[in-house]
């Protein structure tokens, strides 16, 4: 009994009927296209996505087994006539554009490690969509809830900055930077940096991983007319490692503030999943003063 075999009956206990397609065009796969019972796709491969491409691949069961070795794997394809093998980050719900008709090449889902995240474009609004665990089954979810600057939920010790206004390096006034913050007594209305400078930025630590899928910035509560106009976004989950977030692999600037009370809010095209994140000042009138609030949910 060879190992192609077992993994094929493994996976063919595991979901034993036929999976149909469950999107509609022009979102992602064309209508007459089905997996057949082992959640594969003949003639298609996702594009864009892969990991780690091996050859001399004997068969997909091999092929199968390497995806299990890395965590990030969720989906392969296989080009039998040539023994290759790629592992994707994706699938092909959660980036329709890319899974394309493929003359020698088949899409297969990993089912024991299904993907979470499908197509934003198959909801509405400010809906995410999430996967079941067959990986092919969606649903939307409601994701618009004020994660918790505004009404403190968010501790003061989960943000910190790059500097602080009057205490040099120290981050501790990041945590006036709550939405709607007024000056109280000796408390300030809002973050300032030591020096207005590109590059300072506010961090907030969201306690867990959460997605987030709005932004919304204030300049300087009174008088005095300072506010940021221009910013960059970047996130970590472990918040060692940052990545810039981008739209069409170009680092997004996001318009801020044109005036120094009202409110701009600002929704990502690509949700970010994660668990800290930085808004990096890039341009500002005045001196850089903010206040702001972080939209989205719980995964």
């Amino acid at each position: 009994m060879t190992i192609d075999y077992l993994v094929f009956l493994a996976m063919s206990l595991a979901q034993s009927t036929v999976r149909y397609a469950q999107f509609s065009p022009p979102y992602d796969i064309p209508a007459h296209v089905h997996f057949d019972s082992f959640n594969t796709a003949f003639g298609w491969v996702l594009k864009r996505h892969v990991i780690k491409t091996l050859s001399n691949i004997v068969g997909i069961g091999q092929c199968m087994m390497q995806c299990s070795l890395y965590d990030d794997c969720y989906s392969l394809n296989f080009y039998p006539n040539v023994g290759v093998c790629e592992l994707n980050s994706a699938t092909h719900a959660s980036h329709p554009g890319d899974y394309v008709p493929s003359d020698n090449g088949s899409f297969l889902l990993y089912i024991f490690r299904s993907a979470k995240f499908c197509d934003d474009s198959l909801c509405t609004g400010d809906q995410v969509c999430l996967l079941e665990k067959d990986g092919v089954t969606r649903q939307c979810k409601d994701c618009a809830k004020a994660l918790g600057m505004e009404d403190r939920s968010i501790p003061d010790s989960a943000i910190m900055s790059s500097s602080t206004y009057g205490a040099g390096t120290s981050p501790s006034g990041g945590k006036y930077a709550r939405l709607h913050n007024i000056a109280t007594g000796l408390d300030s209305c809002c973050w300032a940096p030591a020096y207005p400078t590109a590059g300072q930025y506010l961090q907030v630590d969201l306690g867990q991983v959460k997605i987030v899928k709005r932004v919304a910035t204030q300049g300087r509560d009174g008088n005095q007319v300072k506010y940021v106009t221009k910013y960059t976004i970047k996130w970590s989950i472990d918040g060692q490692t940052w990545e810039d977030h981008k739209e069409n692999d170009v680092v997004k600037v996001f318009d801020g503030n044109v005036d120094h009370f009202t409110v701009v809010t600002n929704s990502l095209k690509d949700k970010i999943i994660t668990r800290y994140i930085r808004l990096v000042v890039q341009e500002w009138y005045g001196y850089i003063e903010l206040r702001m609030e972080l939209y989205g949910c719980t995964i």
